[in-house]
């Protein structure tokens, strides 16, 4: 029912996909919900890792995709669409209790994240990022982001002021700031964990640069693209309720993208809908 591989040294960023190892994988959303899932991870991680930083470099990042996040929640109910989708993966794996061929530990495991993850979500009493929002000072960094090069120590001299801070009041702040977001945060990260583990998974192999499959009934959410780490190759996805397509381009001179035309070996996970 799910995959969990990694390569043998155990380096997560490490798939197998099919009967390919190999360490790159390109993700393309093939629904709205599911591609604000992948941007609200790679804002969430990017904060994460760059707050623990200590350099003013480093915070600044963070900041930036802070302000990024809070952008989100003004057009969107965050914690509304991370309920969703736990709860469509929860019905989902409920009706699979009747399958024989379900790990029932595994399944089990699965339903209790969700579970929890639903709970947290409808425990929380305020908005995902509404004291980020709120917050009179990101709401000046905010509104200079919107400038070319707006956030600069001469034009904000409060931003000078934080840039100046020790290391550790600005990590724990940032971290504070992050934490308004928890009540997703760990619902992003187990319904993306079980999306791609739910993936069907294959080697495939391109000709003249192109690939096709058609599709079912069944709506694809997410596809992954396994390439070989010495792949030239670049792997662009579209569909429609007929076929996948996977379009392989190169970078040509001057860095221009032009059409792969050899044959060209890759791995391929698609995840579907219920």
């Amino acid at each position: 029912m799910f995959r969990s591989d990694t390569c043998e040294n155990g380096a997560e960023s490490m798939h197998i996909c099919g009967n390919v190892q190999v360490p790159l994988r390109y993700e393309f959303p093939l629904t709205e919900r599911v591609r604000l899932l992948l941007r609200l991870e790679d804002s969430l991680r990017r904060i994460a890792e760059q707050a623990h930083e200590s350099s003013p470099d480093a915070h600044r990042y963070a900041l930036m995709a802070l302000c990024e996040l809070v952008e989100l929640t003004l057009r969107i109910d965050l914690k509304s669409e991370v309920r969703n989708e736990a709860e469509r993966q929860r019905n989902h794996l409920r009706a699979l209790r009747r399958s024989p061929e379900a790990d029932p530990d595994l399944l089990e495991g699965a339903l209790s994240d969700l579970d929890q993850v639903v709970g947290r979500i409808d425990g929380s009493t305020h908005r995902a990022g509404a004291r980020c929002r709120d917050d009179g000072w990101l709401a000046m960094v905010r509104a200079r982001t919107a400038l070319p090069g707006g956030v600069t120590r001469f034009d904000m001299p409060s931003f000078n002021f934080w840039s100046a801070l020790d290391p550790v009041k600005r990590r724990d702040r940032l971290l504070d700031w992050l934490g308004d977001f928890a009540c997703v945060q760990e619902g992003v990260v187990v319904v993306l964990r079980l999306l791609r583990a739910c993936a069907e998974t294959a080697s495939q192999q391109a000709q003249g640069g192109q690939f096709q499959r058609p599709l079912g009934p069944r709506q694809p959410l997410l596809v992954g693209v396994d390439m070989a780490p010495d792949a030239v190759a670049i792997p662009e996805v579209s569909a429609n309720r007929l076929a996948l397509l996977i379009r392989f381009n190169q970078l040509g001179a001057g860095g221009r993208p032009r059409p792969f035309e050899d044959a060209i070996a890759f791995g391929l996970a698609v995840t579907y809908s219920c």
